[in-house]
Order: structure tokens, then sequence, then C-alpha cells
């Protein structure tokens, strides 16, 4: 599994990787698939299928708190590094009406790259191409304080970290650092608000985001994808 990570989404181009097979077997031809070997393989393939959905949402009831954050982890799936060597991740259910908002607070800390992520109830990732469910670092926006302020909800709050819950109310947030080693990543505060109150929990100076700014900023997103993806 080779996992890139990319930060400024309009600059950086992805990376050219090369497997190339050696010896003297790399020319043998590749035997015919036989019915048995078709039966075994369809018998794994239907215990995977059955398998992984219960897998994560037993991972999501057991360890995944409700609009509030777990512990940050570097076994947060039971995998070392949780996708990426020094990687730690502190995940976390979120359940919102179409009247409240999940402000989520996260202090910086100097880390080779960071994320925070949504996904559905199936922790599989809500639409990041055409709808802003994940910001980096880059993509963020810190306030004076060195607190990146994230904001779920069902309609754009004006906010600049803004997490578009995409028509779920119920679904998956995954908070990633990828850090030296050594360096604590602290644990989010997350609380729901109404929000219509929002900006009475934001600092002085936290900026608006006009409906023609936020288009704008999921037009660029939406570009840099198709780039990235259709070089």
């Amino acid at each position: 599994v080779i996992r890139l990570t990319f930060a400024d989404w309009e600059s950086e181009v992805e990376g050219s990787i090369q497997v190339e097979v050696v010896g003297d077997a790399a020319g043998d031809p590749v035997s015919p698939l036989t019915p048995a070997d078709f039966a075994s393989r369809a018998r794994r393939l239907a215990t995977t299928l059955r398998a992984t959905p219960a897998l994560f949402q037993q991972l999501r009831s057991d360890l995944y708190p409700v609009n509030e954050f777990a512990d940050p982890d570097p076994y947060a799936f039971g995998i070392a590094g949780a996708g990426l060597p020094t990687n730690v991740v502190s995940p976390a259910q979120y359940e919102l009406a179409p009247d409240e908002a999940l402000l989520v607070e996260s202090a910086e800390i100097p880390v080779r790259f960071r994320n925070i992520q949504l996904g559905n109830r199936w922790l599989e990732s809500l639409d990041y191409a055409s709808r802003q469910t994940s910001l980096n670092g880059t993509q963020s926006y810190l306030d004076r304080d060195g607190v990146y302020r994230f904001v779920l909800a069902h309609v754009d709050p004006g906010v600049p970290n803004w997490l578009d819950v995409a028509g779920h109310p119920q679904g998956t947030i995954f908070m990633r650092w990828n850090k030296p080693p050594g360096l604590d990543a602290p644990k989010p505060a997350a609380r729901v608000v109404k929000l219509a109150e929002l900006r009475s929990y934001l600092p002085a100076g936290h900026p608006t985001v006009t409906p023609a700014e936020r288009a704008a900023t999921l037009e660029r997103r939406r570009q840099a994808y198709n780039r990235r993806t259709n070089p």
C-alpha cells in the first residue's frame, strides 16, 4: 500500500510510481482460473462482504463517542500508525439536527500533515471533491489564538472551516496528525450549539465567508481534485 498526502490541492502534483517484477518468473504465463479456484475466491469474497461492514459498525459503536472525540491514538484502527508511520488518529461520531452545529476546536501543533475528515455511519468518506467535507492544515483557517475551529453543519454557517455533513444527520469524524515521534497530539474539544448562536462561541475577528466566496472555494476544490485524478 502506498499512501500519498496532499496539503496544497491546487499546486501539488502526484508522484509517479512504478513496480517492476524481476527474475525468471516474471515472464511466466498466468495459470488459467479453475472452477475450484473460482469457488474458493468466491467464498472468501462473500466472507469479506459480510464481515467488513460488521467490523466497521463494531468499531464505531464501541470506540467512537458521540459529539466528542476519543483520545488521540496511534493504534486507532488496530494498526500502528493508522495508515502512515507516526500517524495519530482521534475518531468521533456526530449526530446533528438541522438547526444545530458541532463546533470542534483543535490546537495547532508542529506536524508534517493534519486533517479532519467526515464519513458516513459506515466510515465511508463523504463527497470530498465537490463538497467541503474534509480540510487539511493548508486548507484550514487558524485563529490568532493558535486554535483551528471547525463547524459541522447541514447548511453553510459562513465560517472558513465549515464541514458540510452532506445530508447525513449522523456520521463519523476523523482527526489525523502525522507528527514527529514523541510529540503529543492534544484531544480536540467538541460541543453542540444552536446554529443561530454559533457566532457567540467564536472569537472576535473570526472571518465571515460570503456565498460568493464559498462558491469560489468549492470550484477551486473541484478543479484541483479533477486535475489530480485526471492528469
